[in-house]
C-alpha cells in the first residue's frame, strides 16, 4: 500500500486517490480494501477456532469440568438478572 501511495502522489499529490491512500479516516475506507478484508477474514477465522476450542475443551479432564460449570453458571446469572429487571 505505500508503494500505491506513493506512486499516486508523486503524479497528483491533490488526487483523490493521494487522499485516499495516506490520510483517509478508517470510516472513509472502501469495502473491499485488502486492510478491510483482512481483518473480517481474521475475526472469522477467530470466532471459528474459538467454536471448536469449545467443542474440543470438555474432553479435557479438568478445564471441561471448569468450562461446564462456568456455562450453568452464566446461565444463573442471566436468569438473575432477567428477575432483577
Amino acid at each position: 500500500l505505500a508503494g500505491l501511495a506513493h506512486m499516486h502522489c508523486r503524479d497528483a499529490p491533490n488526487e483523490a486517490a493521494c487522499h485516499y491512500f495516506t490520510s483517509a479516516e478508517r470510516s472513509e475506507w472502501r469495502t473491499e480494501d485488502p486492510q478491510f478484508l483482512a481483518e473480517v477474514l481474521f475475526a472469522i477465522t477467530s470466532m471459528l477456532s474459538f467454536t471448536r476450542l469449545a467443542y474440543i475443551l470438555p474432553a479435557h479432564e479438568s478445564l471441561g469440568t471448569l468450562q461446564i460449570s462456568i456455562g450453568k453458571m452464566i446461565d444463573d446469572m442471566i436468569r438473575f438478572m432477567f428477575i432483577l429487571m
